[in-house]
């Protein structure tokens, strides 16, 4: 069996090191030369629009996923014509627009934060009425990490919106005031029910996850349970899928964004849980056996983020596991994560 996996970033890498040892084979799609998993599966590079690779990628598998949700829809569209691609073409089309998600969560009556979509400086004032200060305005895609974010915290800051934003579609959001931020991540497969792994509470730093840590017999997962349900639904999916809630000062769940593969903040459970999101996505988009979700103990996750220390330093961490994504240094960049037991 040949998975095929859209991106060779770290979440790429760690999908073919959870399958290795169920004996898969993998072949990795990047447009970067330089991408993450290119030295563990053979990979093709190219653009994503490139339907003579594209096609050449999906006759060397069996089924096709993805590491990131702005794989282009055209092209998955194309690769369909081939063979499947997990999870579909409607989980990935509305979560790697902003807007298109928020309506998607309004329509499911699954509760999110106010918001509007922005097309020009007008709209901006026009936010700023609806929404009340402060607001955030994000592009509607391809932004991540706090990338193509602005707040806006009054009448000064409406006129100086850089056109780098202005020039992109947008969308403002009502800022929400929040206790803690949480995300759940979910496993489903077309012959098993859902499962879920421990509530992951997470600590944000200028925009990027800094610190993760499980929370297990967290009430908060049982409240949003049916919100997640609601989604794996309508999207007929397949797969792990990540939701982000804030818990507002009212003790109130928002969702903040989908994403529809694993992630970051799921890292813990290579060594925190019985099976790891990684190995369950497999098992999940082949319609396997899914494993267990439970946790083994008390974890934390850190990101290493913009710098790296010598290795042999951060070997000398205590009950910690340290994975290095073989990135070069770059600030704001996610090189590694340590998780450690507590």
């Amino acid at each position: 069996m040949r998975i095929g996996i859209l991106g060779g970033g770290q979440l790429g890498k760690m999908l073919v090191l959870a399958g290795v040892p169920l004996g898969l084979n993998f072949q990795i799609y990047d447009p970067d030369d330089s991408c993450c998993a290119r030295n563990l599966a053979p990979t093709i590079h190219g653009d994503f629009q490139d339907q003579t690779l594209l096609q050449q990628f999906a006759e060397s598998v069996d089924v096709i996923t993805y590491e990131n949700e702005n794989i282009p829809g055209d092209s998955i569209r194309f690769l369909q014509q081939f063979k499947r691609v997990v999870p579909g073409i409607k989980a990935i089309e509305i979560t790697q627009d902003r807007l298109l998600e928020k309506e998607c969560l309004q329509a499911l009556h699954i509760p999110t934060t106010a918001f509007v979509a922005i097309n020009n400086q007008q709209d901006v004032s026009q936010a700023a009425a609806l929404l009340g200060y402060p607001f955030l305005i994000k592009t509607r895609r391809h932004g991540y990490d706090g990338k193509g974010q602005l707040i806006i915290h009054g009448d000064s800051d409406l006129t100086t919106v850089p056109d780098t934003l202005l020039n992109r579609p947008c969308i403002a959001e009502k800022w929400v005031d929040y206790r803690r931020e949480f995300s759940v991540i979910s496993v489903s497969a077309p012959s098993s029910q859902v499962i879920f792994y421990d509530l992951c509470e997470n600590v944000h730093q200028k925009g990027i996850l800094h610190t993760t840590h499980n929370k297990p017999n967290d009430q908060a997962l049982l409240a949003v349970v049916p919100y997640i349900k609601n989604l794996i639904q309508a999207f007929s999916y397949q797969g792990v899928m990540a939701v982000e809630f804030f818990e507002d000062l009212a003790c109130n769940y928002i969702v903040n964004e989908i994403a529809p593969r694993v992630h970051n903040s799921g890292h813990w459970t290579i060594e925190g849980a019985y099976t790891s999101q990684f190995q369950n996505h497999l098992r999940a988009i082949l319609d396997w056996p899914l494993g267990n979700t439970a946790s083994r103990s008390l974890v934390r996750m850190q990101n290493l983020i913009g710098t790296l220390q010598n290795t042999e330093d951060l070997l000398k961490h205590n009950d910690s596991y340290i994975h290095l994504y073989g990135k070069a240094e770059k600030s704001g960049r996610k090189l590694g994560h340590i998780t450690t037991i507590i």
